[in-house]
C-alpha cells in the first residue's frame, strides 16, 4: 500500500537522464512505498539566466508518466524547502556524489529529490515495472528490440561534448581511437561487416570514422540526427554496440544486453576518474580505455 506522503523527484538533463530519474522514482516506489511524482521545474534555467550557452531541455518522458505522477513544483517552493531542511529534517535531498546509496535511506519527512540516480541496480530493480511503462508507449516501446540487427553501432557524442566548456570538462570528449578500437573489435567478434554511426553531429561523426576503415570490406551508414527516438532505437537495435559515455549510449546498452548484443564502453565513464563504472556497468560489457581529445579532434 502506497504511503500518503508525496515525494517529488525534479527531472533534469536530456532522455537517458530522465530515464535514470524516472527508475529511480519507480524504485523509491516500490522500497519505500511512498507515492512519487516527477516535475520539470529544473529542466529550464530561470529567464534571468539564460544565455546562448544555456542548455534548454524538454520533458522527453510525458508518455511514461501517469497522470497522478506529474505535479508542478516551482524554483521557489524548492528553494523554499532547502533554506527548511536541516540535519534532522531533510525535506530536500541531493545526491552530491555517485557513492551514495541515497534512495535507501530515505527520510520519511523527505519532500524533493535531486538527482541523477545512474545505477544498475535501481534500474535492475525495476525492469519488470520499467519494460511494462515502456511497452505502453508507442515512442518508447520502440526502444525495445525483440530481434538485433546484424549490425555495429557507434555512438559518437560531440555536441555540447565538443562545444560546452563546462560540459567537456565534466564528460570528457572522446578520442577517435576509442570508436576505432571497439568496432573493430566487435568486427571480429560478430563477424559483421556493417558499421552504423549514430551522432548528434552525423557528418562530423562520419569524417571522423571513415578513414580508419577499408570502405571497399566495409560499409558505413549514418543516423540522420534528427528525432532523438529513432537514434536510440537504432542503438538498441544493434548486435554489437560501441558505446559513448553519454547516458543516452548506457539505456541502448541496457535495453540491447538481454537479447544477446555485444557492448562496448569506456573508461573513464567522466573526464576524472570516479566510482561511476562500478556503478553503472554491465559484467556483461568490454571496457576499452578511452583517451581524452581536445575539441578539434
Amino acid at each position: 500500500m502506497k504511503n500518503k506522503s508525496k515525494i517529488n523527484i525534479t527531472l533534469m538533463g536530456g532522455l537517458g537522464n530522465q530515464l535514470f530519474q524516472f527508475a529511480a522514482g519507480l524504485y523509491v516506489s516500490r522500497q519505500h512505498g511512498r507515492t512519487v511524482t516527477f516535475s520539470t521545474a529544473l529542466l529550464q534555467p530561470p529567464k534571468i539566466l539564460k544565455t546562448n550557452k544555456t542548455s534548454i531541455r524538454n520533458l522527453m518522458i510525458q508518455e511514461l508518466l501517469e497522470l497522478e505522477e506529474t505535479q508542478s513544483t516551482s524554483r521557489l517552493r524548492i528553494l523554499f524547502l532547502k533554506l527548511l531542511t536541516t540535519s534532522r529534517r531533510k525535506y530536500v535531498v541531493i545526491e552530491r556524489d555517485i557513492d551514495t546509496e541515497l534512495l535507501d535511506f530515505l527520510d520519511s519527512n523527505s519532500l524533493i529529490l535531486i538527482g541523477y540516480f545512474q545505477k544498475l541496480r535501481y534500474v535492475n530493480t525495476v525492469q519488470s515495472e520499467l519494460l511494462e511503462r515502456f511497452n505502453s508507449s508507442r515512442s518508447f516501446t520502440s526502444l525495445v528490440p525483440k530481434i538485433l540487427e546484424q549490425r555495429i553501432a557507434i555512438h559518437v557524442r560531440l555536441g555540447d561534448y565538443s562545444s560546452n566548456e563546462a560540459a567537456r570538462s565534466f564528460h570528457g570528449l572522446s578520442d577517435v581511437s576509442y570508436f576505432v578500437e571497439g568496432a573493430k573489435l566487435l568486427i571480429n567478434c560478430l563477424n559483421c561487416k556493417r558499421i552504423l554511426i549514430v551522432s548528434d553531429e552525423p557528418e562530423r561523426a562520419r569524417m571522423l570514422l571513415e578513414s580508419h576503415f577499408d570502405l571497399a570490406e566495409i560499409q558505413i551508414t549514418c543516423n540522420s540526427g534528427s528525432n532523438e527516438f529513432e537514434d536510440l532505437a537504432m542503438l538498441s537495435h544493434s548486435a554489437g554496440l560501441v558505446a559513448s559515455n553519454s547516458s543516452f549510449s548506457w539505456w541502448a546498452a541496457w535495453l540491447s544486453t538481454p537479447l544477446g548484443s555485444q557492448v562496448v564502453v569506456p573508461s573513464p565513464w567522466f573526464a576524472e576518474a570516479s566510482q561511476a563504472e562500478k556503478y553503472l556497468f554491465n559484467d556483461r560489457w568490454k571496457v576499452l580505455p578511452r583517451r581524452i581529445s581536445g575539441k578539434d579532434q
